[in-house]
């Protein structure tokens, strides 16, 4: 029982530190390369290696464009009335998610040029290197060590534990500018809170129009997460269907 425990740890601290957007690096990115990982067919195994490097690409675009709409937004906020005279976390959180925003625009657009989509697209990149570099649990293991390791677990091991062999480090790379930019909105919304909650920490405990805002903004705060996270949980139970074949590959 201890060692099942452990061994759900790794799962339960992912899941915590990257909530706003887990059921996106899951499936986006984990089953991803545990798909590409597991399949034995040459040619399919391009197919996916293709079409996850084509959607981290488009990811990175996304985020770009998101982070900029965001860092450009966020300063105006500071421009407010209320915002001087509110509680001091709200300014830090506000200049956190500017920085944030801007980090995360920078580490897209750089792994956008860095993504070998091309490369493989023309049959330029050695797919299997690749595919090494991605489930290669540590530097200087090579493919026949990783599929060593796999086989020596037996085959009714789950997913959890075969993911321990994903190259953690890359994951973490590629999943960066999302997760600079889900924190960028946290932060956002973060001092969003701080400024209509922070009147009622006032000696006074706030006017009456503070405490109808802060009801108000706490009500639509918690009924849009309790939405976000249904429509996200329940979009990403949708199956992926696998590439068809294409005579370009």
């Amino acid at each position: 029982v201890l060692l099942e425990a452990a061994d759900r740890i790794p799962s339960i601290l992912l899941y915590l530190c990257t909530f706003p957007y887990n059921s996106a690096l899951r499936r986006n990115t984990l089953d991803a390369i545990q798909a590409i990982k597991d399949e034995e067919d040459p040619a399919q195994k391009r197919r996916l290696t293709q079409r996850f490097l084509r959607f981290k690409s488009n990811e990175s675009k996304y985020v770009q464009v998101a982070g900029a709409v965001l860092f450009a937004s966020v300063p105006s906020c500071l421009s407010w009335q209320v915002v001087p005279s509110s509680h001091w976390s709200a300014r830090g959180f506000f200049y956190s998610s500017i920085v944030l925003a801007l980090v995360a625009v920078v580490s897209g657009a750089q792994q956008q040029m860095v993504i070998p989509v091309e490369e493989v697209d023309n049959n330029r990149t050695n797919v299997d290197e690749l595919v090494n570099r991605l489930t290669s649990s540590g530097p200087g293991e090579d493919a026949q060590t990783s599929n060593h390791k796999n086989n020596s677990n037996g085959a009714g091991n789950n997913d959890g534990k075969s993911r321990r062999h994903l190259n953690h480090r890359l994951i973490f790379t590629l999943q960066l500018p999302l997760m600079l930019f889900s924190l960028a909105v946290v932060a956002f919304l973060a001092g969003l809170l701080a400024i209509v909650f922070g009147a009622l920490g006032s000696a006074d405990g706030g006017s009456d129009d503070d405490r109808k805002i802060a009801v108000l903004f706490g009500v639509v705060v918690l009924f849009l997460i309790c939405v976000s996270y249904s429509s996200s949980h329940w979009l990403y139970k949708i199956p992926v269907q696998k590439p068809e074949p294409s005579f370009n590959v």
